[in-house]
Parts: C-alpha cells; structure tokens; sequence
C-alpha cells in the first residue's frame, strides 16, 4: 500500500530507505500544495489589480464630470456676476452724477460763505497785528526801562564794590606790614638772643628757609596710581609691536618711554648747600661753655599776642 502510495518499489528496501523516501514524498506534496497556493494568490492579486484599476478609472471619470460640471456652473457665475454688475455700475453712474450735481451746488454756497468768513477773519487779524505791535512796543518800553533800572543798580553796586574792595586791599597792605615789621623784629630779637647766648638750636629763620614746597598727598597718590595703570599696561603690550607701529626701533621706543616716565616723575625735595647751617651756627657748642640752662635762658619770651602772629 505503502509501495503504490509513494510509486516506487520498497521490497526489500531497510527502514532509512523507506523513511527518506517519505521524507522524500512528504517534501513534494509541500511543493506542490506550494506552487498551488502562490498561483491561487497570484491569481487573486492579479484580480484585485484589475478592480483596483477599473477602479481609479471610474474614479477618474466622476472627478472628470464633476469638473466639467463645475466648470460650467462657474462659467454661468461668472456670467451671472458680470451682468449683475453691469446693472449696479449703471445705477451707481447715475447715483454719482446726482450726487456730484447737488455736491457742486452746495460747495459753491459754502466755497463763497468761506470767502466771506475769511475776509472777516483778515480783518480780525490786521485789528489783533495791530493790538499786539501795540502791547510788544509797550513791553519792550518796559523791559528797557527796567534795564535801564537794573545797569544803573549795577554800576552803583560796581562802584561800591570797587571802594569796599580798596578799602580791603588798604586794610590788607596795613595788617601784611605790621606782620613784616613784627617778623622782622622777632627775627632780630632771636638773632640778638642768639648772639649773647649761643645754643646748639637751630634758628627760627634759619629752618624757615630751609622749608621746600612738597607736592601734597592727593597728588602724590594721584601719580602713584598713575604710574600702577602705566606699569600694568607697559607689562601686558607687546613692545616689539608697538615700536614697530611707531616706525622706531626697540632701544628707541624704550628709551623714550624711560625719557618720559623721568619728565613726568615727582621728584622729591633735595637739600641745597644752605641747608646745611651757616658758619658757627650749625656747629655744636664748645665744652664749658655753659649748661643748657644758661643757653636757653636767653631767648626772649614773645608775648601772645606776637605769636600768634607770627605762626
């Protein structure tokens, strides 16, 4: 059964024989229930295919009629629209031309009542020209008498000033020479003093002029800070680059940056060969030649009143 089933001849064959051709047998049913199978599905996607087409045509011929009848319909809007308006240009030319006709009248009433406002209105305005040149002049009459007023107010606080201020400068010139005449006095007190009773004390005179001018300390940190930025900046630019901006060489640059740090450094007072005492007086005292009690008791006491001149 097994034999006519499979169409060969198993007599005598052995199990594996008889197995693999069932193997054999099985795997060509498969196929053949394969390739019927794809051919039945190749048979119904062909069909599918041709609904799916005659399909689209159908599809194409109701969109190509609803084209066409919307075309038309559009062409009679169209045609409709242009006559409809046709009429409304027609009676919108003939709603204007009433219109302009009964505008014409009434602009040419209120053009002549405008001209006549008008002359009214340039007569007004020659009165009130007429009113205000008035009232400038009479401001202006004001405004110069007041002037007038206020300079002559001015040279008398001018001359008064100029009298106060000779007065001043009198009072000024009297206090500058008594205070001459008590410096010079207290000086020649000090140096008679001095001359009787010579002390190791330098005179007052003398460290007065020895006194320099010394920039004050705004200035000096002004400068300070100055010199920091200058120090900062000259320490992050590039030297080299500078100096070739500038068409100089690099000893050049330099040395004009030191010539210009040495100009616009504040130097400080320096002693000066008078500084340095005159003849005995800035040498020291002789042995013996007495205690300080007796070099000091010498010095006139100036009164209060004297001193506080003098400082």
């Amino acid at each position: 059964m097994a034999e006519q089933g499979l169409g060969i001849s198993l007599k005598g064959a052995s199990e594996d024989e008889i197995r693999q051709a069932k193997r054999n047998h099985a795997i060509r049913e498969r196929e053949k229930e394969f390739e019927k199978k794809r051919e039945e599905d190749g048979n119904r996607k062909q069909e599918e295919l041709d609904a799916a087409k005659r399909q689209v045509i159908e599809e194409e011929e109701k969109q190509r009629a609803r084209t066409m009848a919307y075309l038309a319909n559009r062409a009679k809007t169209r045609a409709d629209k242009k006559a409809k308006e046709a009429r409304l240009n027609k009676r919108r030319d003939e709603c204007i031309q009433k219109r302009e006709t009964k505008w014409l009248a009434s602009a040419n009433k209120k053009i002549f009542d405008l001209k006549e406002e008008h002359e009214e209105y340039l007569d007004g305005v020659d009165n009130a020209m007429n009113d205000a040149r008035d009232r400038k002049q009479a401001r202006k009459d004001a405004e110069r008498q007041k002037f007038l007023e206020q300079k002559t107010y001015r040279e008398d606080l001018e001359v008064q000033r100029e009298e106060k201020e000779s007065d001043r400068a009198t009072m000024r010139l009297v206090r500058e020479l008594a205070r001459v005449d008590d410096i010079k006095s207290a000086c020649e007190d000090e140096l008679r003093s001095f001359l009787n009773n010579p002390a190791p004390v330098p005179l007052k005179q003398v460290l007065a002029g020895r006194l320099r001018p010394v920039p004050t300390v705004t200035t000096l940190l002004a400068a300070h800070k100055d010199q920091r930025e200058e120090l900062a900046e000259l320490e992050a630019s590039d030297i080299p680059m500078r100096a070739l901006l500038r068409k100089q060489t690099l000893f050049q640059y330099i040395r004009d940056i030191k010539d210009k740090a040495e100009s616009e450094r504040i130097k400080p007072p320096e002693p000066v060969v008078g500084d340095m005492g005159r003849g005995s007086r800035s040498k020291s005292p002789k042995k013996g030649s007495g205690s300080p009690k007796s070099t000091t008791g010498g010095f006139k006491k100036a009164s209060p009143k004297k001193a506080g001149r003098t400082m």
